[in-house]
């Protein structure tokens, strides 16, 4: 009996190995690490980053882009998530981190939006 197209199940990697699997992490760090040596990029002293610290970055970036485009966070987040290949949006949250982009940001809805949610004391 065939299989139908609509049973079939797809497999979509970003580093396949040679027999249409995923390349195991452990290889695309070593990987990546010896490439990065052979680059010479940056300071030798500093440790070197990993290929998840570029998903990390990513994550981060992308959300700050879109706070600063005063995207609803709510309604972007599904997305973001789902581009990174997670089922669960706590999934996407471990790669979202506060960081010195956030913090501007963060005070300028702190200043504008929420000035009413605590109101001013009047008496000192």
């Amino acid at each position: 009996m065939a299989q139908s197209q609509r049973d079939r199940t797809y497999k979509f990697v970003f580093f396949p190995d040679s027999q249409g699997g995923c390349i195991r992490t452990t290889t695309l760090n070593k990987v990546f690490i010896k490439y990065w040596k052979e680059a010479d990029i940056g300071n030798s002293e500093k440790k070197t980053p990993r290929v998840y610290d570029f998903r990390h970055t990513f994550a981060t970036k992308s959300l700050c882009n879109q706070i600063d485009k005063r995207i609803d966070i709510n309604a972007f987040l599904p997305y973001l998530s789902a581009y990174m290949g997670h089922t669960h949006l706590s999934d996407t949250a471990y790669y979202v981190h506060l960081n010195s982009e956030f913090f501007p940001v963060i005070d300028h809805y702190a200043e504008h939006d929420f000035d009413d949610l605590l109101p001013e004391v009047d008496y000192e």
